[in-house]
């Protein structure tokens, strides 16, 4: 397989990316539910996840981006995968925690509050395009650890 159908393979998660509607939202979904079944990750198995993902998907972002006119192009979805990685980071394997955090997700995500959309426009290629996600996600874990800690106060 050449370099480049491999890049779009992994960009577009296995061509998720052209679902016909909100590809960005169902690559989320779908991470989130695998992530739901499966066993508990530790931190450190996080940390690796994140990593790898992050490397594997600048690369195949920013090749698959550099391809064509728009920045971030939708069917690029890897980014969703690992900013779902990092929204979930420790959070109980509860069903109605992983849809508000999705939830949250999608919205920082969509909305782009500062400093998201700075790092989408800040950072060249494949790395504006995976880090805004990064931000969202880290964004909506911090979401939830403060309405958890509002919660059980």
């Amino acid at each position: 397989m050449p370099l480049q159908a491999l890049a779009h393979l992994v960009a577009t998660c296995c061509y998720l990316g052209y679902m016909p509607w909100a590809p960005g939202s169902a690559t989320s979904l779908v991470t989130a539910a695998i992530l739901f079944v499966a066993p508990p990750c530790s931190i450190n198995l996080t940390v690796i996840l994140s990593l790898f993902f992050g490397v594997v998907g600048v690369w195949a972002a920013h090749r698959v981006q550099k391809r064509g006119l728009d920045p971030d192009p939708a069917h690029v979805v890897i980014d969703e995968v690992l900013g779902m990685i990092v929204a979930l980071a420790a959070v109980p394997q509860v069903w109605w925690m992983y849809l508000l955090v999705f939830a949250l997700f999608r919205f920082f995500d969509i909305y782009k509050p500062f400093p998201i959309l700075w790092v989408e426009k800040s950072l060249p290629g494949g790395w504006g395009i995976m880090m805004d996600d990064v931000v969202a996600g880290v964004m909506a874990r911090v979401t939830v650890a403060l309405i958890l800690l509002l919660v059980h106060t």
